[in-house]
Formats: structure tokens, sequence, C-alpha cells
């Protein structure tokens, strides 16, 4: 779940070896059991495959053609 929650946030890897958010947690669940910022990128990882991989099936399972666009313009000024 801190993975999870990581991704939703937008924080990065490191935010999983905080001590105050291990703190909070092991207070949630005293089974809670720490992980590290290279363990955090490696579920990162392996969800984005395993998602990836539920993505294109859903595509190839649609029986008709499918146009995907998106919209990269950005503002000088940000």
């Amino acid at each position: 779940m801190c993975v999870v929650a990581s991704i939703v946030h937008d924080l990065p890897n490191k935010f999983v070896e905080s001590q105050k958010i291990r703190d909070w947690l092991k207070y949630l669940n005293l089974d809670f059991v720490a992980i590290t910022r290279n363990t955090a990128k490696a579920d990162v990882m392996d969800m984005f495959k395993r998602e990836k991989e539920n993505l294109n099936i859903e595509l190839t399972n649609i029986p008709t053609t499918v146009s995907l666009t998106s919209y990269l313009w950005t503002p000088c000024t940000t």
C-alpha cells in the first residue's frame, strides 16, 4: 500500500524510508515490515508491467478500432 500511496501522491521512492512514516505505519499495524526504496521501486515496476499487460489485454479484446491521442503541449512559463 505504501507504493500505491507514493504513486497516487507522486512521492519519491525514498518516502517509504521516512522514519515518521514507518512509525505511523507501525502504529497502525504492529505486524508492519518496513521496505527500502529499492523494494518500492521494484514494486512500482512490477505494478506497471502488470497494469500494462492488463491494458494490452483490454485493448486487444475490443472488437472495434481504438484511436488514442495525447495533448503534450505546455506553455513556456511552466
